[in-house]
C-alpha cells in the first residue's frame, strides 16, 4: 500500500513536471524578435528591447557555443526556445551548434547580462564575450 501511494505521487509530479513544460510559449506574444549574431563577434554586444519582445542567439561560426544568461528563473521569462529541460527547469547556460538558434522574452525591466563562450584556436582554446539586454518599457505615443 505504501509503495502504491509513493508510486502514484511520483507520476503525479512527473505529469505536472510534463506539464509545465509547456507553460512558456517558444515565441513572443509581441511578435517583436531581436537577433544576436555570434560569429567573431557579438553583433549587437548591447541593445534594448521591450517585456515580452524576443531575443535570439543565433550561432554563426563552425563550432558550438555556449550561451550563459545567469540567474535565470522561469517566472522571469515569458517566452523560451532551448532554454528548458524535460523537468521544466530552467538553464542558465546553453549549449547552440553551428547554424542553431535559442531565445528568450523577458517579462520585467531590468538589464539582463550574459556571456557567450566559443573556442578558438588562438590563446586558450576560448574565447568569451559579454552582452547585455535592457529590457524597458516604451512609452506609448
Amino acid at each position: 500500500m505504501p509503495t502504491q501511494i509513493f508510486l502514484g505521487a511520483g507520476l503525479v509530479m512527473v505529469a505536472l513536471g510534463f506539464s509545465a513544460c509547456t507553460s512558456l510559449p517558444t515565441t513572443s506574444r509581441t511578435s517583436t524578435m531581436h537577433e544576436v549574431k555570434v560569429g567573431t563577434k557579438l553583433s549587437p554586444e548591447n541593445f534594448s528591447v521591450a517585456p515580452g519582445d524576443e531575443v535570439q542567439w543565433t550561432n554563426m561560426r563552425q563550432e558550438w557555443i555556449l550561451v550563459h544568461v545567469p540567474n535565470l528563473y522561469t517566472e522571469d521569462l515569458s517566452c523560451q526556445r532551448g532554454f528548458k529541460n524535460l523537468l521544466s527547469l530552467v538553464w542558465e547556460s546553453v549549449r547552440i551548434n553551428p547554424n542553431d538558434t535559442v531565445s528568450l522574452c523577458f517579462k520585467h525591466p531590468g538589464i539582463v547580462l550574459y556571456t557567450v563562450r566559443t573556442q578558438t584556436e588562438v590563446g586558450g582554446g576560448r574565447q568569451t564575450f559579454p552582452g547585455s539586454v535592457r529590457v524597458e518599457n516604451v512609452p506609448h505615443l
